[in-house]
């Protein structure tokens, strides 16, 4: 894969939590994947460590695959322009006082045009597929998913004080998703 890899991930299994959450939890949780079976959840973020969205994924990705769930997890790459911009407005959604461009908000979006085909042919491999973009990062991606794709975004940042142009800019993105 060009725009995307598979990082590595931790050895875990949700039996090994038995002790913690007990036995009768743990199964509820499995029964509650048996839904799922044969559906792929393909987790998208744009870190394969440091930040907490890759060290979440790390122990996750295991913990749904020792359940029976065909989950996979891409990290999508990108120009250090792109990062520029989306730690930009990563910091704008937080409060900060700044402002980001028409020109920006472009280079933010054609990032996903130029991945979404890798993208959209790996998500074709599956069946039955969820997609979970996590942060703004890899966000514009819904725009190029399959009609019968649910994607659902597991935003990361605190929105107390967001950028009001910012949110206005991403709100469309937003609306694709699935709100769970």
């Amino acid at each position: 894969m060009k725009h995307f890899f598979k990082p590595r991930t931790l050895t875990r299994k949700m039996s090994d939590y038995a002790p913690y959450v007990g036995d009768a939890y743990l199964k509820a949780i499995q029964n509650d994947a048996l839904e799922l079976s044969g559906t792929a959840i393909v987790h998208v973020n744009t870190a394969a460590s440091s930040g907490g969205v890759a060290e979440m994924l790390k122990t996750q990705i295991p913990l749904e695959r020792s359940l029976g769930l065909r989950s996979e997890w891409l990290v999508m790459r990108g120009t250090e322009t792109f990062f520029e911009i989306t730690k930009k407005m990563h910091n704008l959604l937080q409060g900060k006082r700044d402002s980001i461009s028409e020109a920006e908000m472009g280079q933010y979006l054609l990032q996903s045009h130029r991945v979404s085909d890798e993208f959209v042919q790996f998500l074709n491999s599956f069946g039955r597929t969820i997609v979970v973009l996590h942060d703004p990062q890899p966000l514009p991606l819904v725009n190029y998913l399959p009609e019968h794709v649910p994607a659902i975004l597991r935003f990361h940042p605190d929105l107390s004080t967001p950028d009001k142009a910012v949110l206005d800019f991403l709100k469309p993105l937003v609306m694709r998703t699935e709100r769970v």
